[in-house]
């Protein structure tokens, strides 16, 4: 979800370690696909799997990374259920954006980071939509 915090922000990560030759590691759940961001990379891509239930999607995935040129796998290991995150839960974080008087005071607030995300459209994560 790099995209959060600037849109676009994968491709710029993975373009800067790319050209100086650091280890690019892509999320499952980039903002970006694999066919884009393994490119940039230049060779530096390590691809990140948080395993889905599906084999399917999964040898999908995989084999995506590996033919866009990611090197190394990373598989993330995490608890059967979802955890309480409640300084997500306090920020107001979660799936599925809300419109309030307290989201438009934080656009209000960042307003060349409210312009770019309006300009580029939500977020989403198209690796695990396929």
């Amino acid at each position: 979800m790099n995209s959060l915090i600037w849109p676009g922000m994968d491709k710029i990560l993975a373009t800067a370690a790319g050209q100086h030759r650091l280890p690019y590691g892509m999320s499952t759940a980039a903002n970006e696909t694999p066919e884009t961001l393994g490119p940039l990379a230049d060779g530096m891509g390590w691809f990140q799997l948080y395993p889905p239930r599906n084999p399917n999607m999964r040898t999908d995935m995989l084999a995506r990374a590996r033919e866009a040129g990611f090197t190394t796998l990373m598989v993330t290991v995490d608890v059967p259920v979802m955890s309480r995150r409640e300084r997500q839960m306090r920020a107001g974080v979660g799936v599925g954006f809300k419109l309030s008087p307290g989201t438009l005071w934080q656009l209000a607030q960042r307003p060349a980071w409210s312009l770019e995300m309006l300009a580029r459209g939500r977020p989403s994560l198209p690796t695990l939509g396929r």
